[in-house]
């Protein structure tokens, strides 16, 4: 990417600032350098400044790059994003060696469907304390259809957790999608 077509440090910014969880991403990957540059400007570059984003979600794995002289210093394997706005939905991939950009134009949720689960149905002491747990969920499914303006199906999200981060983050974010099937999301 050359200079001249390289997003603004401010229009990076404006991107984050648009979802709590961009924002805690850029925290995240912030110490691992150029990688997390050519991310953010990659969604700066595919998200306009009037799109309002609607869902966002993330996973990174991180590790150890091993130096000649026997340290280590963390190293962003790779990172995940599926962003919903209110005019596309969108999945990034981000890897050292490879970076995939999938955007959809959706104009409306035709089906979403999530299942919370409070416990494993092997462990009947889990089950049992459900109800003092105050119904935590340990685990959630999710699935989500989206359509285009004639209602066909043009992309889907599944999700599939048991990190209690990442089903803390989900689930309002479902829930409040879950108020809006079938309405155009540019109405959101």
């Amino acid at each position: 990417m050359s200079a001249e077509q390289k997003p603004s440090q401010e229009k990076i910014l404006g991107t984050i600032r648009k979802h709590e969880r961009l924002i805690d991403l850029a925290k995240k990957l912030n110490p691992f350098g150029k990688i997390t540059e050519v991310i953010f400007a990659t969604l700066s570059d595919v998200i306009s400044p009037e799109e309002k984003i609607l869902f966002c979600n993330g996973e990174t794995q991180i590790g150890a790059k091993y130096l000649p002289n026997g340290t280590s210093v963390p190293s962003l394997y790779s990172c995940d994003l599926t962003i919903l706005t209110n005019k596309n939905f969108l999945k990034f991939i981000f890897l050292q060696t490879a970076h995939t950009v999938n955007i959809k134009n959706v104009d409306n949720i035709g089906n979403l469907h999530y299942q919370t689960i409070f416990g494993s149905q092997f462990d009947v002491e889990e089950e049992i304390n459900a109800e003092e747990k105050g119904f935590n969920p340990s685990h959630l499914k999710v699935s989500v259809e989206f359509n285009n303006s004639k209602n066909e199906k043009v992309a889907s999200l599944d999700l599939d957790t048991m990190e209690d981060a990442s089903i803390k983050s989900i689930l309002p974010q479902i829930k409040f999608l879950s108020q809006h099937i079938g309405k155009p999301l540019l109405s959101i």
